[in-house]
């Protein structure tokens, strides 16, 4: 695009000035339609880019709040976890307890079983003594009987007698 325009009578060309003008003013609709692109494209950009970031505070909101529930919930657990643990030991003692109490409740009540016990081998041992004292001294008796019909018979088998 050229700016020089020839000098003629009453100055510059005039079919020049108005060629340049709408050569000019092309050029201007040109660019400003450029730029009109340039801004709408501007501006898609800045809404995708608006978009991506409202996105991305989106993710990280439910990231942190995945965080958070994600520690409420250990939290929680352990708190249950705990929690059962406790009742597991009381319940663990009461049962020691209460196992304690009925093991010496069964001793308790088998003491008399075994003084009862006691008595009997005392008495079946005091009468096997003396069953085993009565059959001896009635085998002693019968053996002496014997030897006294055995020295009879001796004697009967003695001449002269």
């Amino acid at each position: 695009m050229s700016n020089k325009f020839e000098v003629v009578r009453k100055g510059y060309e005039p079919s020049a000035v108005d060629d340049y003008v709408r050569r000019t003013d092309e050029y201007i609709d040109r660019l400003e339609s450029e730029v009109k692109n340039h801004k709408l494209a501007a501006n898609d950009a800045m809404n995708a880019l608006q978009a991506y970031r409202e996105k991305e505070a989106a993710i990280n909101n439910a990231i942190i709040n995945a965080q958070i529930s994600a520690d409420t919930i250990l939290l929680n657990a352990k708190n249950a976890a705990d929690s059962i643990m406790k009742n597991a030991k009381v319940q663990a003692e009461r049962a020691g307890i209460e196992f304690d109490k009925r093991i010496e409740d069964i001793k308790r009540s088998i003491t008399p079983q075994r003084q009862m016990l006691q008595n009997f081998k005392y008495e079946y041992n005091a009468m096997i003594s003396k069953y085993l004292r009565t059959i001896q001294d009635e085998d002693f008796a019968t053996v002496n009987e014997g030897i006294s019909a055995l020295e009879e018979y001796i004697a009967g088998l003695q001449p002269g007698k």
